[in-house]
């Protein structure tokens, strides 16, 4: 199987998995579960839309506060198919990994080939060498993170939110791991991030879960990438050209608009 149809098998599984993910959280949430995809989706826009009502705006940003943001249109932000895939290649020895210490030899955004994917000519641990480590960490407050893209929309997080405070839903935001960098910038995974600070934001004012009880503050994990993020954002783009990757339109994700909760 090639590497591009991988992806987009993943990128149908996500979608499956979503889809899934909201019928039977309406059902938790006390909806008709005879209901199909469309119908529950509606009714979970209908449970973020009463919790939306509490906020003057749908940016994330503009309500909560995000001081530190660097402020990228998500039409310039990475789409990474396969985390897993990007992670192993950055980890990769010369010759069979991604250039990442040398910037000029890094493609411009819209420009790389499949080329990129074996273009490692450095042994060694990053900067030095292209090899970039990873660590996986526990434990890690999201008010210590910063967003990298501007588009973060309340709508998309409050959906994610109703599951978090949901006891009987298996899915939560702090489960999967977000991609950040070095200086602690989230790379991948920012409405997850913004879920969970909505989150920890009401159980500090006291707002019960939905069956009554306080909750208490959660911590996320995250995989670090060992490189500061505006050469990670190079890197990660490239990597998206190189494996096919579709990247935002304008404001909008990928997989999400005002109209559809994914991501």
């Amino acid at each position: 199987m090639t590497k591009q149809m991988s992806n987009i098998l993943n990128e149908w599984r996500k979608y499956v998995t979503e889809q899934e993910e909201e019928k039977s959280l309406a059902s938790r949430l006390g909806y008709d579960p005879t209901l199909d995809a469309g119908g529950a989706k509606e009714t979970v826009k209908a449970k973020a839309a009463q919790l939306l009502k509490n906020y003057d705006s749908d940016d994330f940003c503009a309500v909560v506060g995000c001081p530190d943001s660097l402020g990228m249109s998500r039409s310039n932000m990475p789409q990474v198919p396969d985390e897993d895939e990007f992670e192993k290649d950055l980890e990769a020895p010369a010759g069979k990994g991604l250039e990442t210490n040398e910037p000029d030899k890094v493609p411009d955004l819209g420009k790389a080939t499949r080329a990129y994917l074996d273009s490692s000519d450095d042994d060694g641990e990053y900067p030095q060498g292209d090899q970039v480590p990873v660590e996986e960490i526990a434990g890690v407050d999201p008010d210590d993170l910063n967003p990298t893209q501007k588009d973060i929309y309340l709508h998309n997080a409050t959906k994610k939110l109703i599951s978090a405070e949901d006891p009987n839903s298996d899915w939560k935001p702090w489960n999967g791991s977000v991609m950040v960098s070095s200086d602690n910038y989230v790379l991948d995974g920012h409405h997850r991030w913004a879920a969970v600070r909505l989150y920890n934001l009401r159980r500090s004012k006291g707002i019960p879960l939905a069956d009554g009880s306080k909750g208490k503050p959660e911590k996320m994990r995250i995989m670090k990438i060992g490189m500061p993020i505006q050469q990670l954002l190079k890197v990660a783009n490239a990597y998206t050209d190189a494996v096919g990757g579709e990247r935002a339109k304008g404001g909008e994700t990928v997989t999400e608009n005002t109209e559809n909760n994914q991501k």
